[in-house]
C-alpha cells in the first residue's frame, strides 16, 4: 500500500489533487486510517491514475474519466472514437483559421490601409470613423 505522498511521487499527480479526486469519487483510496485520516492506495490505483493522465491528455474532463472507469471496454472504445472525430473537426477549424490569419497578413502587406475603418458602439448610437494615413 502506498501514502498519497507516496502514489503523488509515483504517478506525478501532486496531492492537492489526488485528494480533489478522492472528494469527487474518481480515485477513492482504498484504506483511511481512522486514527491519523492517512489516505492508503493499492498499486492497482497506480494504474487507475496512469490512465486519468492519458484519458485528459486528448481533452476528457473529470465527469468523464470517471464515467469511463464503469464502462464496459466496447462503450469505452465508442467514447474514445467520438472524441477523436470530435478532435478532428477542432483541428480542421483550427485550420480554417490559421488560413484565415495568414490571408488576413498577407493583405496587410499588399494593402497597408486595410484596417482605416473602425466601428465603434455607444449606449445611444453607433460611430463609424474612417481615417487617412498620409
Amino acid at each position: 500500500m502506498y501514502k498519497i505522498g507516496e502514489l503523488s511521487k509515483l504517478c506525478r499527480i501532486p496531492v492537492k489533487t489526488l485528494r480533489y479526486y478522492d472528494s469527487m469519487g474518481l480515485l477513492p483510496p482504498d484504506q483511511i486510517d481512522k486514527f491519523t485520516g492517512y489516505r492508503y492506495y493499492s498499486a492497482a490505483k497506480l494504474s487507475d491514475c496512469y490512465r486519468i493522465l492519458a484519458l485528459k491528455e486528448p481533452g476528457f474532463i473529470l465527469e468523464e474519466i470517471k464515467a469511463h472507469f464503469s464502462l464496459p471496454k466496447d462503450r469505452l472504445s465508442a467514447l474514445i472514437t467520438a472524441k477523436e472525430q470530435e478532435l478532428c473537426r477542432l483541428k480542421t477549424q483550427t485550420e480554417q483559421h490559421i488560413h484565415v490569419l495568414r490571408e488576413l497578413q498577407s493583405a496587410l502587406k499588399e494593402d497597408a490601409s486595410m484596417f482605416d475603418i473602425v466601428v465603434r458602439k455607444s449606449d445611444e448610437i453607433r460611430l463609424t470613423f474612417s481615417q487617412d494615413h498620409f
